[in-house]
């Protein structure tokens, strides 16, 4: 987890809109430079972030450009974070459907059919596997938060 304080420049907008028939889906990006890394950060909502604006980031780095998960905006007291629902309830959805399957395969190995049990195991640890990233990314994004947000108002 990368952690940078400093001053916003060549701040640059982005706007995506996506879906159709009622159900739009409008990302705000912004990328910038704080104090000379450059930084990537996408939010659902609007981003207010101008040049000389003093901010917090947090987020991880690829290839020399921090993704940020969280920010706070030191000039104009704004905040936000990346939203990541899907992720929460990812994990306890894929876990249970693991679980599923787990089931069903022991079922399946005493029935006698041990070649479908090993097929329904293997979904089954597609279904860990997912439960996992899941849980990594609802995690990541909660430190981001609480490393931005925390550190932020202990600061003041």
């Amino acid at each position: 987890m990368k952690h940078i304080r400093g001053t916003a420049r060549d701040v640059k907008r982005k706007q995506h809109v996506s879906g159709s028939h009622g159900s739009v889906q409008t990302t705000h990006t912004v990328t910038l430079a704080v104090d000379g890394t450059p930084v990537e950060l996408s939010i659902p909502e609007a981003l207010f972030i101008s040049d000389g604006d003093v901010l917090e980031v947090a987020g991880f780095a690829y290839n020399g450009i921090v993704d940020a998960l969280a920010f706070v905006n030191k000039t104009n007291h704004t905040k936000g974070h990346r939203k990541i629902l899907g992720y929460k309830f990812g994990f306890p959805c894929a876990t249970a459907l693991a679980l599923a399957c787990l089931t069903l395969a022991a079922r399946v190995v005493i029935s006698g059919e041990v070649a479908m049990a090993f097929l329904v195991a293997v979904l089954a640890l597609v279904f860990l596997f997912i439960a996992y990233v899941c849980r990594d990314a609802w995690r990541a994004r909660t430190r981001a938060v609480a490393l931005v947000f925390h550190r932020s108002a202990a600061a003041e």
